[in-house]
């Protein structure tokens, strides 16, 4: 049942929403609780990121969540690494990212110890410790049809370059011309990509989707793109992070001409030898990485919150590990058990649900954490999204927002800050919601004004 009738907009009672499933809560201060099948399990999409943002604070360490190691077994002697070279990560999702100086920056960084050290040549393998943590990438429960597409990237102990490629294709010059792949950005050897994507209508926009399986180096690429431009980018997963990081350290390895005579190993159980380590290499802090996850909604940043939170929890990363976590955070924070249902922590999985009261209540709980402060700075403004933008900006400034959608949903959760500063939680969560889109982003904003009257 709707209370606070003078804050609910018109849209509701004109019944708008018929032929979808709408559910809103928010705690105001003024009003109480206005809400509206506030107790449904709903999919929540991206806006869960919310919470896996909260969970990382909870869980992670404030400066630098996310390591990678490098060191060696055996002894150093005449400028040789007499042993193995031994690379473990703890699932850094910034390892390599372009946002932060890209692959050869952070490749050269990880091995500065060895120039430092004038080594020449590694006589023993490279291995890839990857003991702690699973090595699937992909949630079980994600959808084929995003495994191939940037968006399904997963997460495991190594990421790179956020674990994506870009495609770049020369489009045709009349619709349904074939548009010709010209290159991959950055190259994954021994991709094989099988290129269906015609050239659409103008103003089409990106209709290719990627199809592939982690792995597996060959994918299909059908759809569309739109006439009008000679080039066109789009980004996929990775299909094997740990073979691609693997060849950009044997890049690296050789601008710095030191030999590598043994093999690359992939090693998912604990190493025997005792292992000299060299360099612990640290992401940014996770306030920097909470924010470009809530704002960009990076999927692999959201699982390697998960993966890492079940490792600290646990000592083994993995889904289902960071699944417990994540649970266990949510019912220490108050929240029943019932009310919500986790898959993953990026919101892809179409199988999450949680209700609006539950989300609701979580933020207004996260009120009284010691790292409130920096979360909420984590969370977008109402100016990142257009349907807020013809608000008066400092209304904008007051509406701290994640948005999750696919093509069927649409939801919003976050705060509203009344004109006395006091902070408001809020959720809108949609399915099923395909022509009513614009009517629900109305709907939401017409709720921000009548709030702030």
């Amino acid at each position: 049942m709707v209370s606070s009738e003078n804050i609910v907009p018109k849209a509701w009672s004109n019944k708008v929403f018929n032929r979808s499933t709408v559910g809103f809560c928010i705690k105001s201060k003024k009003h109480g609780c206005i809400c509206s099948n506030k107790n449904k399990l709903l999919y929540p999409a991206s806006a869960l990121k919310v919470l896996t943002a909260a969970l990382g604070f909870e869980k992670l360490e404030a400066k630098a969540p996310f390591q990678t190691f490098v060191g060696h077994t055996g002894t150093i002697k005449d400028n040789r690494i007499k042993g193995d070279l031994v690379i473990k990560g703890f699932s850094d999702p910034t390892f390599g990212s372009d946002r932060f100086g890209g692959i050869d920056k952070a490749v050269q960084s990880l091995l500065d110890p060895l120039t430092s050290l004038t080594i020449q040549s590694i006589e023993g393998d490279i291995v890839l410790d990857t003991a702690h943590f699973e090595k699937a990438l992909a949630v079980p429960s994600w959808s084929y049809e995003d495994l191939g597409n940037y968006y399904g990237a997963g997460a495991s102990s190594i990421n790179i370059h956020e674990n994506i490629y870009n495609i770049v294709f020369r489009l045709g010059r009349s619709v349904g011309e074939q548009a010709c792949l010209l290159k991959i950005i950055p190259n994954i050897q021994g991709l094989i990509v099988n290129d269906f994507v015609k050239t659409g209508i103008k103003n089409s926009g990106d209709q290719a989707f990627i199809f592939g399986k982690e792995f597996d180096s060959t994918i299909f690429v059908r759809g569309s793109l739109p006439i009008g431009q000679k080039t066109f980018t789009i980004k996929g997963s990775i299909p094997d992070p740990f073979k691609f990081f693997i060849s950009e350290i044997e890049k690296g390895l050789k601008r710095l001409n030191i030999a590598s005579k043994g093999q690359v190993v992939l090693s998912d159980k604990n190493i025997s030898k005792p292992v000299t380590w060299l360099k612990k290499q640290n992401s940014q802090d996770y306030q920097e990485i909470a924010s470009i996850m809530l704002d960009k909604s990076i999927n692999l940043y959201a699982e390697a919150i998960l993966k890492n939170s079940g490792y600290v929890e646990s000592g083994f990363g993995s889904t289902g590990t960071g699944l417990q976590s994540f649970t266990n955070f949510l019912i220490s924070l108050g929240i029943d058990s019932d009310e919500f249902e986790l898959y993953d922590g990026s919101g892809l999985s179409l199988k999450n649900l949680i209700t609006p009261k539950a989300m609701v209540q979580a933020l207004e709980l996260l009120k009284n954490k010691p790292y409130f402060p920096a979360f909420l700075k984590s969370l977008p403004r109402g100016s990142k999204y257009a349907f807020l933008r013809d608000l008066p900006r400092s209304l904008q400034d007051r509406i701290y927002i994640k948005s999750g959608s696919n093509s069927q949903s649409l939801s919003y959760a976050g705060y509203f800050e009344n004109s006395k500063g006091h902070l408001e939680p809020f959720c809108f969560i949609g399915e099923h919601i395909t022509k009513e889109k614009k009517s629900l982003r109305s709907f939401v904003r017409d709720v921000f004004i009548n709030l702030d009257r």
